[in-house]
């Protein structure tokens, strides 16, 4: 007996109208055989780390890098990360 195939997903409509569709056209291609979808969850698909705010911005520093601006809303955290040796004007050229 052969072993199901196993498609990994996450949980959201979209992730799985997705899932749904690879299942179907990979059935077309090969009738008879079993395809299974399985839900995929996360830690990041639970709760956001509250201690990001502070981690993500200090592991930044420490790559030379910077964090230009934090915003924190409802469900979601954003950072805007400027790479050392960049400007909003475009690429530095560091080969001196």
């Amino acid at each position: 007996m052969a072993r199901p195939l196993v498609i990994g997903s996450r949980g959201s409509k979209l992730a799985l109208w997705q899932a749904e569709q690879a299942r179907e056209r990979l059935k077309r291609l090969s009738p008879g055989i079993e395809i299974n979808i399985e839900i995929i969850k996360t830690t990041g698909d639970v709760k956001t780390d509250p201690l990001s705010v502070i981690d993500i911005p200090a592991l930044i520093r420490e790559t030379g890098d910077s964090v230009e601006i934090t915003e924190q809303a409802a469900r979601r955290i954003v950072f805007l990360i400027e790479k050392a040796g960049s400007h909003r004007g475009g690429a530095t050229n560091t080969t001196g």
